[in-house]
């Protein structure tokens, strides 16, 4: 299942009292032969790792864990779609696992509660993003993050121009447009061509418009198509949240991973310039609504006065530009049992929470929040 906040709530709201065990461990959206081979193991050793745990108890969890085996570990769908990470949930009454769209350093916790500040941190790195491939054959919307693309099924998205428009209509006003002749005086076949064109990018941006009021979303939107039909399109479209950068081309005939391969940089810099601003914000602003460190963040968030937190925890990758790698890692810290409670204080509170790169900025080493007043 994909990562969404209103897990991650009734994940804190779950009493708690018997034992729990959190699993994060790193994997791959590409499913080659030896990947899927590391992740298993991986996933395997995991499992033998936590029934070695000084707190592990059998009697609680051992049944679950016999599941995962033959749930999980046994079944070659769920290995054919992971995402960069993969966060395991475990309790007496049985699993739940999450993809995560960061890579993750591998760690185990087994105590009385779920450890889940690293998925109300990922959740916090917004990195979902919607894209429309504009073209004349097969427009369609497709949805993914960092780790992940699909293509949305909208019953109202138009096939071709020709089916839209009507193909034998469509088709005369080229035959007549190639030949030179008019149908009538004043507007030439030309004219006509535009005018269809017009009205199937409205049918897309209709379809578009409606999917996306739907879901209530405010996730940016990145345009794909040629210059043109981007200009044509975007006349049309009333979403707001489009990123100004374009994939500029045509890709009607390429394959999802393709554009997702290609538009992913675009997302990448959109996200990292949305934290730049945002850090600018808290360095620039005044002591007294800047609270520093753990406790004292912790203290502000119960008053319900942290508009963000920000917290140095991934790390970029240096990895060639043709590699499949993602651009950063989630470093779990080893007192992750300290930055808990704050992180899920602040998200209780309806703070938001951003995860920022170590030691990318100058004044922010340590977790910082910036305070309503």
């Amino acid at each position: 299942m994909q990562l969404r906040k209103d897990q991650i709530s009734q994940l804190i709201t779950e009493s708690t009292g018997k034992l729990r065990a959190t699993v994060y461990l790193p994997t791959h959206p590409d499913n080659s032969p030896a990947n899927l081979s590391q992740d298993k193991v991986l996933f395997k050793n995991a499992i033998q790792a936590l029934r070695r745990h000084d707190a592990y108890d059998a009697r609680e969890l051992d049944d679950t864990l016999k599941r995962l085996d033959l749930e999980l570990y046994d079944d070659p769908e769920f290995w054919k779609h992971l995402d960069y990470g993969l966060a395991i949930m475990i309790s007496g009454a049985g699993y739940q696992f999450f993809r995560l769209p960061f890579r993750v350093t591998e760690q185990l916790f087994v105590s009385d509660e779920f450890v889940i500040s690293p998925l109300i941190i990922m959740a916090g790195a917004n990195t979902n993003y919607y894209l429309v491939d504009i073209n004349l054959t097969k427009p369609r919307l497709l949805f993914g993050s960092r780790g992940s693309f699909r293509e949305i099924v909208i019953d109202d998205m138009p096939g071709s121009i020709e089916e839209t428009i009507g193909r034998e209509e469509y088709r005369k006003h080229l035959q007549h447009q190639r030949s030179g002749v008019s149908n009538f005086h004043g507007h030439t076949e030309e004219d006509a061509i535009l005018d269809d064109q017009q009205k199937y990018f409205r049918a897309i941006a209709q379809a578009v418009d409606d999917y996306l009021a739907k879901k209530s979303s405010d996730r940016p939107l990145i345009l794909a198509g040629t210059t043109s039909r981007i200009g044509n399109f975007q006349k049309h479209l009333r979403y707001r949240h489009v990123i100004d950068s374009q994939l500029v081309g045509n890709f009607e005939d390429s394959s999802v991973k393709d554009i997702f391969n290609k538009s992913n940089p675009i997302a990448d810099r959109y996200f990292q310039e949305q934290v730049d601003k945002s850090v600018e914000k808290l360095l620039s602003s005044a002591p007294e609504v800047v609270a520093i460190g753990e406790q004292e963040i912790i203290e502000v968030a119960r008053d319900n006065r942290v508009e963000a937190l920000y917290i140095p925890i991934y790390q970029f990758n240096e990895a060639p530009s043709s590699s499949s790698e993602p651009s950063l890692t989630l470093e779990l810290p080893a007192d992750i049992y300290d930055l808990e409670p704050m992180v899920t204080t602040v998200f209780k509170q309806n703070g938001q929470i951003i995860p920022v790169a170590i030691d990318r900025y100058d004044g922010l080493d340590q977790p910082k929040a910036l305070c309503r007043f």
